[in-house]
């Protein structure tokens, strides 16, 4: 993952790309209904890091992880 990724790597580009990624496909997504007219690109960047954090201390909880992110996510969506 590019969180994992920008710690490790030198000269690693994954961040820029995945913005200039999410800058191209976020627009056509908010038109066509699929992602909130209020989202930014920043917004989705730092909603993936986010999940990346609530995946990566989840390890050995009772729910799946899959249980857990959709929690997390649907607070801040709240």
């Amino acid at each position: 993952m590019v969180v994992d990724a920008r710690r490790n790597l030198p000269d690693y580009d994954g961040g820029e790309r995945l913005l200039r990624l999410v800058e191209a496909t976020l627009p056509p997504a908010q038109e066509a209904g699929l992602a909130s007219p209020r989202l930014t690109p920043a917004d989705v960047l730092l909603a993936q890091r986010m999940a990346y954090g609530v995946v990566v201390t989840a390890a050995g909880e009772p729910t799946s992880v899959r249980e857990t992110v959709d929690r997390a996510l649907s607070l801040i969506h709240a």
